[in-house]
Order: structure tokens, then C-alpha cells, then sequence
């Protein structure tokens, strides 16, 4: 009679156990990190950049087909963002390893910014074509592929 007391009585704290809160749970390392205002701001911002890459991506395909008609010259110019990530993407790492990473990513972003002013420039004027905006996702992707190494 006493095992089966034992058990009972092992079981019932088991079960309370495992309706509490774990304190390993509490002091997560992830919950600890989504707590921190620096690192949600960082992802925040990694998260609009990417998104507006993306969109970035969507509308030149989308520019270069009015134009073009042609689902080739598409293919080329996105093509055009996405080779350097292959191609560079060893080197842009050892260039990462060899230089301040802030300042590299600093650079890889003002050449953005300047790539997108200038087509936004372009495009105000109705000068855009499909040549500077394979050369912008060129551009682009050279900074895409060195700031995957420099994170």
C-alpha cells in the first residue's frame, strides 16, 4: 500500500512540476535577446532592408519586361544581381576578414543609396533603360554578396 501511495504521490508532483513555468524557460538566451532593444532594432532593420531588396528585385523585373517584353532580359537582369553572390562570394568574404567590417558595410550601403538615387534620377527624367539597371543590380549584388560575408 505504501509503494503504490509513493507512486501516486511521485506522479501527482510530477504532473504539478510540469504545469509550472520552467525556469529554464525564463531565462532562455532567446527570450533574453528578444528583450534587448539593440538587437530587435538590428533585426527590425535587417528585416526592412531585406524586405526592400526583395521589392527592389520584383520591380526591376517588372520595369525591364514593360520595356522589353522579352522574359530573357528579365532573366538577365536579375540574373545580374544574383551571379556576384556566386561568383564573389569567397572573395568577398576574405575581403571582410582584411578590412573594418563597419566601414565596408557603410561603403556597401552609401553605394546603394547612390545606385538607387541615381536610378531614381533617371527614371524622373524618362532616361531609365535596361542597361543601368542591369548595371545597378550588378552593383547591387556586389554589395549583397559583401554584406553576407561582413554579417
Amino acid at each position: 500500500m505504501r509503494a503504490s501511495r509513493r507512486r501516486g504521490g511521485a506522479s501527482s508532483v510530477a504532473i504539478e512540476e510540469m504545469s509550472k513555468p520552467d525556469s529554464r524557460e525564463a531565462a532562455s538566451p532567446h527570450r533574453q535577446l528578444l528583450r534587448t532593444g539593440a538587437f530587435l532594432r538590428l533585426w527590425t532593420a535587417g528585416g526592412f532592408t531585406n524586405a526592400m531588396r526583395w521589392l527592389e528585385i520584383l520591380v526591376a523585373g517588372l520595369f525591364v519586361f514593360e520595356v522589353t517584353r522579352s522574359a530573357f532580359a528579365v532573366a538577365v537582369v536579375t540574373m545580374m544581381r544574383s551571379v556576384p553572390m556566386l561568383v564573389a562570394g569567397a572573395l568577398a568574404g576574405v575581403v571582410a576578414e582584411s578590412l573594418d567590417r563597419k566601414r565596408l558595410l557603410l561603403a556597401g550601403q552609401a553605394l546603394n543609396a547612390a545606385t538607387a538615387a541615381l536610378l531614381a534620377v533617371s527614371g524622373a527624367l524618362g532616361l531609365l533603360s535596361v542597361w543601368q539597371l542591369a548595371l545597378a543590380s550588378l552593383a547591387s549584388g556586389l554589395v549583397w554578396a559583401t554584406e553576407m560575408a561582413v554579417r
